[in-house]
């Protein structure tokens, strides 16, 4: 089966472990694909119509916060730093500025 991915890509499920769909756009520059080689993991783009067919195919929704707890901070030292300084930029300039109230919350709870 093939649907389209968080990055615009249409992909193949036939060889992933986990699926992951986004309910929101994560920057081009994020390369999610990646994690579609080294964990078998892939993210959709959410689509409301395919709702019936992600919950028959066991597919998890994720936040862009939980995909970054779960996927990228945990990977993060692995990462080149031209690929740590795109994930971060896309935090500073598109989720902090898009959510400030949510990742303020966060921020106040880590102290």
């Amino acid at each position: 089966m093939y649907l389209v991915g968080a990055s615009g890509d249409v992909v193949s499920l036939s060889a992933a472990d986990h699926v992951y769909t986004l309910n929101e756009v994560v920057a081009a520059q994020c390369n999610l694909d990646a994690w579609r080689l080294r964990f078998s993991t892939i993210f959709l783009l959410h689509n409301p119509t395919l709702v019936r067919l992600y919950d028959a195919l066991a597919c998890r929704s994720i936040s862009i916060l939980q995909l970054y707890l779960d996927f990228i901070f945990v990977e993060f030292d692995t990462l080149d730093p031209p690929t740590r300084h795109k994930y971060l930029e896309f935090l500073r300039d598109v989720y902090l500025v898009s959510d400030g109230t949510e990742m303020a919350y966060y921020v106040l709870m880590c102290r």
